[in-house]
């Protein structure tokens, strides 16, 4: 069953190595906790450019686990 469209789309600004931080919203205000039958939101990441291949790396790791990281 695919995901529902979301209603709201919040863009969460942060640097890569912040990752402390994006857990937190995660673990917060940013997860997924629709009621039934209401509209869902959806928190999405928006990060600059790693500034290593090792960063690059960890970001890939998190994008694939959490899937929120544009």
């Amino acid at each position: 069953c695919a995901p529902p469209t979301p209603f709201l789309l919040i863009l969460v600004p942060s640097a890569p190595p912040h990752l402390e931080r994006r857990l937190a919203i995660r673990d917060t205000w940013g997860g997924h906790w629709p009621a039934s039958g209401s509209p869902s939101t959806r928190t999405i990441f928006v990060l600059g450019s790693p500034s290593s291949s090792s960063a690059q790396r960890r970001l890939l790791a998190e994008s694939r686990q959490h899937g929120d990281i544009l």
